[in-house]
């Protein structure tokens, strides 16, 4: 690679002997510090230093040069070609993942990390560690067959499909490979599950229940801290994780207000806060909750530790209940929240205030919610008459 031209300058400032290499296709020489001054004059013997000979100082440049020349072509070599992998095959999906993983973590939150890392697990699981241009339809159809055999719904393969296409999207921004498309199952559009009023109401009365049964008081903190979610989702259809990472300091009883703001560690979904009403029983509530000295959380341990560290686990610890109560379907706390919205919505409250409320980017999320099974459509066939 260099070209049969060696130079080599002393450095008076420095003290240094520089050396000068000339690749094919530079302009400019990629300078190199090839030995100081006294290295130079100076070799080291069992006797200590000695002074070299113009011959041996001539050698021990010569052999410094070349040292750091092969270097250089070493490192030029590697560069042509991994340049070359690149614009064929590309690089390792493995590393190429890697990177993209890593990026993830440091700019998104902590959920949609743990859901990208669970998808390239997936993926390197069944398809190994091919490179990144050699993706084709094969490639495709082996991994919907592997989240097939995990038991996955259409819905769950899409997800975890449309993840994998969000790789392949930022690796080819990034120059790492030509466009992928991954072909997806179609989306199944479910009726929102929900709980009935009644529902509700057997829930709340099933976690005072349990809450009054706790027989320490770390268990009767988790059952009230239970609770205390309850009672603030039914009234505000706020999210699960919202309230997890509630502080007390963001609620203000005496405006009844609630502002949803980021935490050192949690962020909003979308990264957009919000400031929402509290009803008037919302406030009585928790104007009469009863806090130990260094709470700091909404969901507190009692000593300004957070409860639950993510929605999930808050999920887990009324799922057994849910099953106890029957309620098959319907997620422990998203249904909660799936319920104000459709229970306000059949009452005939306006959609555009409903969107709000539920802080919705778009008004088809909100009328999502609309379970069209609890409209009043009984009544409209039995007013079709069309034959005598």
């Amino acid at each position: 690679m260099p070209k049969p031209r060696q130079k080599t300058t002393y450095n008076k400032t420095r003290k240094v002997w520089v050396g000068q290499f000339y690749l094919e296709g530079k302009k400019r020489a990629i300078r190199r510090d090839l030995c100081t001054l006294e290295e130079y004059a100076y070799k080291e013997t069992a006797r200590g230093q000695k002074k070299r000979s113009e011959l041996e100082m001539k050698t021990f440049l010569d052999k410094q040069y070349a040292k750091i020349e092969l270097e250089i072509t070493e490192k030029a070599n590697k560069d042509k070609y991994d340049k070359e992998a690149r614009a064929h095959l590309g690089l390792p999906i493995k590393e190429v993942m890697q990177v993209w993983l890593d990026e993830v973590k440091e700019f998104r939150s902590p959920a949609t990390y743990r859901a990208y890392l669970i998808a390239a697990n997936y993926y390197q699981e069944v398809l190994g560690n091919h490179h990144i241009g050699e993706f084709n339809s094969d490639h495709n159809l082996s991994l919907s067959e592997l989240l097939t055999a995990k038991g996955m719904n259409a819905n769950s393969r899409r997800k975890y499909l449309s993840y994998i296409q969000t790789f392949y999207i930022w690796a080819e921004k990034n120059s790492y490979c030509k466009p992928v498309k991954i072909a997806k199952p179609q989306r199944v559009t479910k009726e929102p599950r929900i709980y009935s009023r009644r529902d509700l109401t057997v829930i709340l009365k099933a976690l005072h229940e349990v809450h009054e049964a706790a027989t320490n008081k770390r268990r009767k903190r988790a059952r009230w801290n239970q609770i205390r979610a309850f009672i603030l989702m039914v009234n505000t259809a706020m999210r699960a994780g919202e309230v997890c990472n509630l502080r007390l300091e963001h609620i203000d009883i005496e405006q009844r207000l609630i502002h949803i703001w980021a935490t050192d560690d949690w962020k909003p979904k979308g990264g957009r806060e919000a400031t929402i009403p509290m009803s008037e029983d919302l406030a009585g509530f928790l104007a009469s909750d009863q806090r130990e000295k260094g709470e700091q959380w909404f969901l507190d341990e009692g000593d300004g530790t957070k409860a639950y560290a993510s929605s999930t686990g808050l999920g887990n610890a009324t799922r057994k209940l849910n099953k106890k109560l029957g309620f098959k379907g319907v997620k422990p706390w998203h249904g909660i929240r799936a319920s104000v919205v459709t229970h306000l919505l059949e009452s005939g409250r306006d959609i555009t205030f409903v969107q709000k409320l539920a802080r919705h980017k778009d008004i088809a999320t909100t009328k999502g919610y609309l379970n069209s099974e609890k409209l009043p459509l009984k009544d409209m066939v039995d007013g079709i008459k069309l034959l005598d």
